[in-house]
C-alpha cells in the first residue's frame, strides 16, 4: 500500500506550480483547494481498504507506520475547507445564505447520504445481511453504520445544524457566530466523547478552524506574506507545534489541536506549492460521492477475491468506486436542480 501513497504523492507534485518569491494569491479558492482535498480522498480510500484484508511484509508495515501516524487526520482538511467555504459564503452572502443552510447545504447532505445509503442496504440484502428495525433508523442520520462511512457525515450535518443557530443568533456579529460554532462544537465533542470512539470527534475543531481563518485570514495574511522570513518563522512554528503536540496524540486536547494545526501548514504550503493535477481536482469535486459509495465495492467484492489477490481487489474496488461516483453524481444533480 505504501506504493499507492507514493503513487499519489506524485500525482500531486507532478505539474505542480511553485512560487519562488512571491505568494499564490488565490491557494484559498474552490478550484486550486480541489486538488489537495482529492489528494486525501485517495489516502482515505487507501485507509479504508486494508480494513477489509489482511497485508503483511515490509512495505505494508511501512504504510500502516504512515497511516497510525496520519490517523484521522486525512479527513481534517476536509472539516476545515468546509467550515472555511461555509465561512467565506456568510461573509458574502450575509443573512440569505444562513436562512437557506438548512436546505442549501443540510438537506442536500443527508438525501445525498439516503440515496447512497440505499445501495448499502440492497447490498447488504444481496449478501443476505439483515439488520434490526431500530438499529437500521438509526443508520439514516449515520449514527449506526450498515457497511457505509457514517460518522462523518453525522458530524457534518451536525457541524452544519450549529452553524446555521450560531449565525441567525448573531447575525452582524460574525466573531460571536464562529464563537457559537465553537463552543457548540466543543459540546459536540464531550457528548460523544461518552458513547463513541474517538475517531467520532477527535478530528472536529477543524471545521471552526475553518470558519476562523475565513474570517480573520486577511488580517492573517498582511503578516504572514509580508516577506520570506515572516512565511518561514510562522511555518516553522506551527510545524515545530504540531510535531510536539502528536507526541500527545493520547489527550484529546493535543489531538483536536493537530486537527486545527494539520490543515492550516496545509493551507500555507499551498500559497507557495499548488498541486494542478486533474485527476485529484476531479476528485476533491466529487469528494462526497466517492467518500461516501467506496465501501460499496469493497463490501460487495470482498467475498470474490481470494487473500491473497489483494492488489486486484484493490484496482478492482478502484475501477468500480468511479463509475458509482460519477453516476451517482449526476443523478443527483438532475434530481436537485428539479
Amino acid at each position: 500500500m505504501i506504493i499507492w501513497v507514493a503513487a499519489v504523492l506524485v500525482l500531486a507534485l507532478w505539474g505542480c506550480q511553485i512560487k519562488s518569491r512571491g505568494f499564490h494569491k488565490d491557494y484559498m479558492a474552490l478550484d486550486n483547494i480541489q486538488p489537495v482535498k482529492g489528494l486525501f480522498l485517495l489516502l482515505v480510500f487507501a485507509s479504508h481498504f486494508v480494513q477489509y484484508v489482511s497485508l503483511s511484509g515490509p512495505l505494508n508495515e511501512t504504510y500502516f507506520a504512515l497511516r497510525r501516524y496520519l490517523g484521522q487526520l486525512v479527513v481534517a482538511p476536509f472539516l476545515f475547507y468546509s467550515g472555511y467555504g461555509i465561512g467565506v459564503s456568510i461573509h458574502a452572502k450575509g443573512a440569505d445564505y444562513v436562512r437557506q443552510l438548512p436546505r442549501k447545504r443540510l438537506a442536500r447532505v443527508w438525501l445525498q447520504f439516503l440515496a447512497a445509503l440505499a445501495g448499502f442496504f440492497l447490498a447488504n440484502l444481496a449478501l443476505g445481511r439483515t439488520f434490526p428495525l431500530g438499529y437500521s433508523l438509526l443508520s439514516l442520520i449515520g449514527w449506526e453504520s450498515i457497511g457505509n462511512s457514517n460518522w462523518y457525515v453525522f458530524a457534518i450535518l451536525c457541524l452544519y445544524g450549529a452553524t446555521w443557530l450560531a449565525y441567525r443568533a448573531f447575525p452582524r456579529q460574525e466573531a460571536l457566530a464562529a464563537l457559537g460554532v465553537t463552543l457548540l462544537a466543543a459540546v459536540y465533542i464531550l457528548a460523544l466523547r461518552l458513547c463513541k470512539a474517538n475517531y467520532w470527534f477527535n478530528m472536529i475543531l477543524a471545521y471552526p478552524a475553518g470558519l476562523w481563518f475565513a474570517l480573520y485570514r486577511d488580517r492573517a495574511e498582511k503578516r504572514i506574506f509580508s516577506g520570506a522570513r515572516a512565511y518561514a518563522l510562522t511555518l516553522g512554528v506551527l510545524a515545530v507545534a504540531f510535531l510536539i503536540l502528536h507526541r500527545f496524540w493520547a489527550n484529546l486536547i493535543c489531538c483536536e489541536l493537530t486537527a486545527v494545526l494539520f490543515p492550516l501548514l496545509l493551507a500555507l504550503l499551498t500559497a507557495k506549492v499548488q498541486p494542478r493535477s486533474r485527476v485529484l481536482a476531479y476528485c476533491g469535486r466529487h469528494l462526497f460521492s466517492l467518500f461516501i459509495l467506496q465501501r460499496l465495492p469493497m463490501m460487495l467484492l470482498r467475498p470474490v477475491f481470494p487473500a491473497g489477490a489483494w492488489v486486484w481487489y484493490f484496482l478492482a474496488c478502484l475501477a468500480l468506486t468511479f463509475p458509482l461516483s460519477y453516476g451517482f453524481d449526476r443523478v443527483f444533480d438532475r434530481l436537485n436542480r428539479r
